[in-house]
């Protein structure tokens, strides 16, 4: 056996090793009450409800929470499959397929600062297209704790401007983790997925992206300045967050969407009229 072939079979254990080193406590859902959900039914939902609790002592663990979510997509086409988890009855996210890293397994990481609360409740649901046969949550999934940075990104715009007006743009990263991590954000990202057409735009002043490390209980800001030539509403693109992960994988966090008005400024003129002989006889009459 070549000395390649050979590194090629040990890195995925050499990436296991390093993952469980930085492991404070990691359980699977299935201690919750967790079990499988297999969608075979075109156009509906599945899903199931836990409350995940840890013990005083798990939760002053070091590190972040992180929500391992194992999926399969059963001959899927690009519809609107997907995997859905409700945090606290208050943050949903969306998973579809492409949000998956897949080797033999398919994994989605989902940040979860609230792991380390009283209480965490959680709802996973199965959402399966009209055109894919199966979507399967796997009982494989399941939470930690673990020192690594804990990212989320966040866009910010304007509600209202005037035609000829720039409007700022500010894209806010945030790590709330224990561990610097290496960053690329990409400010207008393409989202496919968006459920209203995205209204397109051209940046005048500052970069499309920016590379950066940002370090442990860290925020940083990044602005630009976009000037649209249209009266119109704009659905403003989502930025997007690349980075590498705590398990060696490749991921990109997805900020909100923006809504922005773009108004047609127009003076108004008011006149006040003042009638002198009117004025007169009024006061005439009430002598």
């Amino acid at each position: 056996m070549s000395e390649s072939d050979l590194m090629n079979r040990l890195w995925p254990l050499i990436l296991i090793v390093f993952a469980s080193l930085a492991v404070a406590v990691q359980f699977p859902l299935t201690e919750y009450g967790f079990l499988e959900i297999t969608n075979l039914s075109p156009g509906t939902t599945q899903c199931r409800e836990l409350v995940v609790s840890l013990a005083q002592e798990q939760a002053q663990e070091k590190g972040a929470g992180i929500l391992s979510i194992n999926a399969e997509f059963s001959e899927s086409k690009n519809d609107s499959t997907y995997v859905s988890v409700l945090v606290n009855e208050k943050r949903e996210l969306i998973l579809w397929k492409e949000n998956f890293s897949c080797a033999s397994l398919c994994w989605a990481r989902i940040f979860l600062p609230e792991l380390k609360e009283n209480e965490t409740k959680l709802k996973i649901c199965s959402v399966l297209g009209g055109a894919s046969e199966k979507l399967t949550v796997s009982e494989n999934s399941f939470i930690g704790i673990y020192d690594t940075a804990s990212l989320e990104i966040k866009t910010t715009s304007p509600e209202i401007i005037f035609l000829g007006q720039r409007a700022k743009m500010s894209i806010i990263v945030k790590n709330t983790g224990s561990k610097a991590a290496n960053v690329f954000v990409q400010f207008v990202h393409p989202d496919t997925r968006a459920k209203v057409p995205i209204t397109s735009f051209d940046i005048v002043v500052g970069d499309s992206s920016a590379s950066t490390v940002i370090e442990a209980s860290d925020t940083k800001k990044f602005d630009y300045y976009i000037k649209p030539t249209l009266v119109s509403s704009y659905n403003l693109p989502s930025a997007a967050l690349f980075f590498t992960n705590n398990f060696g994988e490749e991921q990109v966090i997805i900020s909100n969407h923006q809504m922005m008005s773009v108004l047609n400024p127009q003076q108004i003129s008011v006149s006040l009229i003042s009638s002198s002989n009117h004025l007169r006889e009024e006061l005439f009459s009430k002598q």
